[in-house]
């Protein structure tokens, strides 16, 4: 048996028993919040109120209103993206009765889990045993801290969510590097773009990061190995990321056309104009602007009363609300921005991690640095997952300055923290050509 068959079976068994860690906790979690009311969050339990009408009608690309009639996604929580809706109703079409709280939170538990097992998955592949082990305890323990923290809460896919985003580049790295099979090709294709639209339908923000890290890391690819095949790829693959990031607004109209609905008159998804002025108001400011839907809401009415909340023209205008705010309060735009800036490095030591995790890779690479003129085109795959997880990171710490600090939406950059300590540590410790 081959030292790599032998890893194999390790990391099997090591899942295995992380998978049955994580269903005993599962169980008793349940336990205890299985007669809780109210997940706390209001579009989570919207959508869970009308999972028995969803059921009764077998329905998955609309939902039930209040009165039990069939609506567009975006009619029904209008304020959330609906993939939490979408995989509800699934489920209560499947088991043909409503979903309850617990359920829910057990759609979240084990998204995250098959995100981080694949993520897991990947890194031996790219880092080997090594980069494995380091990131091995975050494969259980995150699921349970999302379980723990959230519930039943939409922002617990969050991570599951990024991960997912990043897919298409995940295979833009292996097949840039790998003389595939056409049949392999094709399958894995398919695959990451299956994982970008479930990112897309439960977080399209974060989804459009992970065609950011895509595009970065087809430049590092493009650059050692600019052959036709691989700008084909990348040409493919960010068309169809691209058609994909409407997925939201298709499955409405599709919704819609199958059950003869009407157009919905409010926009999918979340408004990035409207959290963009909102996270304004995340700290105290002489603008009066604070972290809540209804203060962009009452800005637009003050400027036109007749404007429907979360249509198209109400978008329009907490665009110019915003960009106006920018045009004549910019030193205290600024102030905001810094102490955001600051309060996100500060919270839960994050500048630490994010110090460590980015020297640990540096050095890591560091250390391989006379075979790097003809050793990073060698291993450029294990490389470019690095530059993947960095522009990450990047990208959470920006929307936490832009949007909001919480480490509800903060959370998945300790996963991509996490990656990169992990490749750097397997660069230390594994000569670059092995």
């Amino acid at each position: 048996m081959t030292r790599r068959s032998q890893d194999r079976i390790i990391i099997s068994i090591m899942m295995v028993l992380t998978l049955w860690g994580g269903t005993l906790f599962w169980d008793h979690w349940n336990l205890l919040h299985k007669r809780d009311p109210s997940s706390g969050w209001q579009s989570t339990d919207i959508m869970i109120a009308q999972s028995g009408c969803a059921a009764a009608k077998k329905t998955i690309l609309v939902a039930c209103d209040s009165n039990g009639n069939l609506a567009a996604y975006n009619q029904v929580i209008p304020t959330d993206d609906i993939g939490q809706g979408v995989l509800i109703n699934l489920r209560a079409s499947l088991q043909g009765r409503a979903v309850t709280m617990p359920e829910v939170a057990q759609n979240s538990f084990y998204l995250s889990m098959l995100a981080l097992f694949i993520l897991g998955g990947v890194v031996y592949g790219l880092a080997g045993l090594v980069g494995f082990l380091v990131l091995y305890p975050a494969l259980g323990l995150i699921p349970v801290l999302n379980l723990f923290y959230y519930g039943a809460v939409t922002h617990g896919t969050h991570i599951a969510t990024a991960i997912f985003a990043i897919a298409p580049a995940l295979f833009l790295i292996k097949a840039g590097s790998k003389g595939w099979k056409a049949w392999k090709w094709a399958s894995l294709f398919g695959l990451s773009l299956i994982g970008f639209l479930i990112a897309v339908l439960n977080r399209q923000a974060i989804a459009v990061m992970g065609l950011v890290a895509l595009v970065a890391v087809a430049a590092i690819i493009l650059r050692y190995n600019s052959s036709r095949i691989n700008w084909l790829m990348t040409g493919a693959m960010v068309l169809a990321m691209g058609i994909i990031l409407q997925s939201q607004l298709g499955v409405n109209l599709l919704g819609n056309s199958l059950n003869h609905l009407p157009a919905a008159t409010t926009i999918v998804g979340h408004g990035f104009s409207h959290n963009l002025y909102i996270g304004l108001g995340e700290v105290p400011n002489s603008l009066g602007i604070v972290w809540d839907d209804h203060n962009g809401f009452a800005a637009v009415k003050s400027r036109d009363p007749e404007i429907k909340i979360l249509s198209v023209q109400y978008y329009d205008m907490i665009r110019e609300i915003f960009i106006q705010t920018l045009r004549d309060n910019p030193t205290e735009v600024l102030r905001i921005y810094g102490e955001k800036f600051f309060k996100i490095l500060k919270a839960h030591s994050n500048l630490v991690l994010i110090l460590v995790s980015f020297v640990v890779f540096g050095y890591g690479w560091w250390r391989s640095r006379s075979d790097l003129s003809d050793g990073l085109s060698k291993n450029l795959d294990c490389f470019s997952l690095g530059i993947v997880s960095l522009v990450m990171i990047v990208i959470f710490v920006i929307q936490a300055v832009l949007v909001n600090t919480d480490v509800g939406y903060f959370a998945p950059a300790y996963v991509f923290m996490l990656l990169v300590f992990a490749i750097g540590v397997s660069r230390i410790f594994r000569p670059l050509h092995q």
